[in-house]
């Protein structure tokens, strides 16, 4: 049983980090904007991941030679900020198609019925 990943964590490959990057708010208020910066620090890259992907920025676009996983802790406080951005996103009929798997790996729930 020790192999599955704790509860609460979630394996995430370098675009499902990338688009959730690109959902953090760079407004809140103090509580959440902490809880951001923590998360983004988790979802970002380091010298040794950069090094062994080959992830540049090219044109506008990140492009690696290597995907990898990254577990990355999901908290209730984390879900429900990413949920809070790609509900917004819904309103504004912005929701990409790379955003959709992100959305259901998530469990994000997508009814109108607020």
């Amino acid at each position: 049983m020790g192999a599955h990943p704790q509860r609460g964590n979630m394996k995430l490959t370098i675009p499902e980090r990338l688009i959730i990057l690109g959902l953090l708010p760079n407004k809140s208020n103090y509580v959440d904007m902490v809880v951001i910066q923590e998360f983004r620090t988790e979802l970002g890259f380091n010298e040794k991941e950069l090094s062994e992907t080959g992830l540049t920025l090219k044109d506008g676009k990140f492009i690696w030679n290597k995907d990898t996983n990254k577990e990355i802790k999901i908290s209730e406080k984390r879900k429900e900020i990413i949920e809070k951005s790609i509900k917004k996103l819904d309103k504004q009929e912005a929701i990409t198609p790379e955003m959709v798997g992100v959305i259901k790996k998530l469990k994000i729930n997508m009814t109108k019925d607020e």
